[in-house]
């Protein structure tokens, strides 16, 4: 089995942001399996480019709805349990898949089996039909890169890097340089080319357009909400999305076997030695065979019925493009559902908030009076870092010490009465005219012995 490792590629990505750090440790390639004359081809985990031993790839995933195709399925579907990947060969990837599946006559459906956000919705938007589940998450349309400037660590560890380049712009991204604003300006543009790319290619799967996408502004959708706003068609399960299909192949099996044992009991009833049934068994079956022989318009064999099976198989056309009435239907229901999630982030962070400073009342009322307005990132960072040792409210340092009320002795002094005192201090085995030993209330002092 692979050793683990964590995903963490070089490069523009368009996956989701809680993948970074992924724990990756593939012990079974995903594998295509059958249901009924459904092709079921996984996508599993975060996406490279090419054949990678620890995760899924666009390479491996259009192999696998190639070698789907050869076993000419009813349908394809892509089960996507993925936070996406690279940039780099998915949107490529897609088109591939989807022309593929038009050329062969397979119609092509997406399920969401879990998440599928970023590189992995580009993979499902290009399906004909899109289901996911009550839980099922998508979104998170758009793309990310990142760099990292580690120079203040290297002058920190009293390491001194070199980095000998052609050019002022070769050095961009590389850690051991400090990022410049250039550096950053460039990135930001290539990442909101990319990013647009990322749009137009949802919107050609003519169920959002590209203006709707971007002001998703890369969230993500659960469910019925991710249904409203047009990035599925429809809450449901892998059964129920593929039920209909099945029902049809076994439904045209029964028929189709019904009818070759009717022409094989009339060819055997035109043999019959009675002449008036042997005739009427012939006039049927030349009746059957006329029905099943192609119009003269038309080329023999099974050309033309695969063709009016194909168009009958074909699934039911979606929805064009949204007009101005449903974009500004679409564009309401989508300002609703961002209201709501931020509506219940604000109550998170608010939550959060009281959670933390409840846990210091070493700080002082100004300083929790400045971190009650402050980003709550500042919050998080100032709680964890500062120890509780380090006292900074001088209410909470009076209270700490320790007083006694008047007239209750300095602590040392026995409270038992006398009597008992010395009673308990025989049977202890202690007695103050031991020389050298000081029995004082609750204390004992051992000094030095005294000579005799």
């Amino acid at each position: 089995m692979n050793a683990p490792r964590y995903f963490r590629p070089i490069g523009p990505l368009a996956l989701e942001p809680s993948a970074f750090g992924m724990l990756l440790c593939f012990s079974e390639r995903p594998a295509t399996k059958r249901i009924d004359e459904v092709a079921i081809v996984p996508v599993r985990g975060p996406l490279m480019q090419y054949a990678d031993p620890f995760c899924d790839s666009y390479e491996a995933i259009v192999a696998r709805v190639l070698e789907a195709i050869s076993t000419t399925p009813r349908a394809i579907v892509l089960s996507i349990s993925s936070p996406g990947g690279l940039v780099a060969g998915c949107f490529e990837a897609a088109d591939l898949i989807a022309a593929s599946c038009k050329a062969a006559g397979v119609p092509l459906w997406a399920f969401v089996d879990g998440q599928a956000t970023s590189a992995a919705y580009a993979l499902a938007s290009v399906a004909e039909r899109l289901v996911v589940p009550p839980t099922g998450i998508v979104g998170s349309i758009g793309v990310i890169a990142e760099l990292t400037d580690a120079s203040a660590l290297d002058a920190a560890m009293g390491l001194r890097v070199s980095v000998i380049a052609s050019g002022p712009r070769k050095l961009d991204g590389n850690p051991h340089a400090p990022t410049t604003e250039a550096a950053v300006l460039t990135m930001q543009a290539h990442v909101d080319e990319l990013a647009e790319r990322f749009f137009e290619h949802v919107d050609r799967g003519a169920r959002v357009s590209a203006d709707s996408v971007r002001a998703l502004g890369a969230g993500l959708l659960i469910g019925a909400a991710a249904v409203a706003v047009g990035l599925a068609d429809e809450v449901g399960s892998l059964e129920t999305m593929i039920r209909p299909v099945s029902v049809a192949t076994e439904g045209n099996f029964t028929m189709s076997k019904m009818l070759d044992e009717a022409v094989a009991n009339l060819r055997k009833m035109a043999e019959s030695d009675d002449p008036k049934e042997a005739a009427k068994a012939k006039r049927m079956l030349a009746a059957e065979l006329a029905d099943d022989a192609p119009p003269a318009n038309e080329p023999d064999g099974d050309e033309a019925p695969a063709k009016d099976e194909a168009k009958a198989e074909a699934p039911p056309p979606f929805p064009p493009k949204k007009d101005d009435d449903e974009a500004k239907a679409t564009s309401a229901r989508l300002a609703a559902v961002e209201s709501t999630l931020a509506a219940q982030a604000r109550a998170a962070v608010a939550l959060e908030r009281a959670s933390l400073l409840a846990g210091r009342p070493d700080f002082s009322a100004e300083h929790l009076a400045t971190l009650a307005t402050a980003p709550i990132e500042l919050v998080r960072a100032q709680c964890s870092s500062i120890p509780r040792g380090l006292v900074r409210n001088p209410a909470a340092a009076a209270s700490a010490t320790g007083t006694r009320g008047e007239g209750q002795g300095d602590g040392n002094a026995s409270r038992l009465d006398p009597v008992a005192k010395a009673a308990l201090d025989a049977a202890m085995g202690l007695s103050s005219s031991v020389p050298g030993v000081v029995n004082d209330g609750n204390r004992l002092v051992l000094g030095g012995l005294v000579p005799r």
